[in-house]
């Protein structure tokens, strides 16, 4: 997930608009692919519904989301890294108020997913409403930079320090390593306490992955590097998203997991 964006897009006031996954490269039409789980037909036209409504079901469902980001930053961060963590282009989540995920609701909605032409775009079709979930809704919605180029390699660079000096010998570090790191405080300077917490909120809140996921010395490189400033994230965690909720209903399971920002799709 590492990479570089070209121009800075925070700070107050910015303007920026985000661009649609389909403006720089034209739109592909959706092949659609039937469950016959869902449905009967196999022949469905635009707008109609991938799983019919009489086959509407209830399932388990399980997020990663850390609702309780902003408590564990200001729990564990003193009053001057807090400041330093408002500085950066993440700092305006400090003031996200507190917040749920409600998985009921998310299945509900993507039980009501209608065909449309585009593969990066979710269309919900509620009675005869259309909402769409796209990249410049998400943008929108979290503030997230969606412009430019997510790929940078850092393979050439040698080694980490940050990995080195809190996990030393080790080539990635898992989630749950890294969150001990955080909520013990085992930093030893205000600009490591920044930088693991910026990596922190990246992995429990923007993707939102597992303790078992591990975080590569490219993710550390990004954010020790301060090219995180002016990554693309929005792109990028849209995309995991987006990923992470297509088709998952129509395959009828037990249990599904979300990944990504599943509460940019709730709000």
């Amino acid at each position: 997930m590492v990479g570089k964006n070209v121009v800075k897009d925070k700070g107050k006031g910015s303007k920026r608009k985000a661009k649609r996954d389909g403006d720089d490269v034209p739109s592909k039409k959706r092949k659609v692919h039937v469950d016959q789980k869902c449905s009967s037909s196999s022949d469905l036209k635009l707008w109609d519904f991938y799983v019919p409504l009489g086959d509407h079901y209830s399932t388990r469902i399980s997020v990663y989301t850390n609702c309780s980001i902003v408590k564990h930053l200001k729990d564990s961060l003193d009053d001057q890294q807090i400041e330093m963590f408002r500085r950066t282009c993440l700092g305006y989540f400090v003031d996200l108020p507190e917040c749920f995920i409600h998985n009921q609701l998310i299945h509900s909605l993507l039980l009501r997913e209608a065909v449309s032409l585009k593969d990066n775009e979710l269309w919900i079709k509620v009675n005869s409403t259309k909402l769409l979930f796209g990249l410049a809704e998400f943008y929108i919605i979290t503030g997230l930079n969606c412009n430019d180029d997510p790929n940078k390699d850092y393979e050439s660079v040698q080694s980490s320090r940050l990995m080195e000096l809190y996990f030393p010998n080790m080539s990635k570090v898992s989630k749950k390593l890294l969150t001990d790191c955080f909520l013990k405080n085992m930093w030893k300077s205000d600009e490591d306490a920044l930088k693991i917490a910026v990596l922190y909120f990246i992995h429990s809140f923007l993707f939102s992955i597992t303790n078992d996921d591990v975080i590569t010395k490219n993710d550390f490189l990004l954010v020790e590097s301060g090219d995180f400033e002016t990554f693309p994230w929005g792109k990028v965690v849209f995309n995991s998203t987006l990923e992470s909720m297509k088709d998952k209903v129509r395959s009828r399971r037990e249990m599904y997991r979300y990944g990504g920002l599943t509460l940019a799709f709730q709000c």
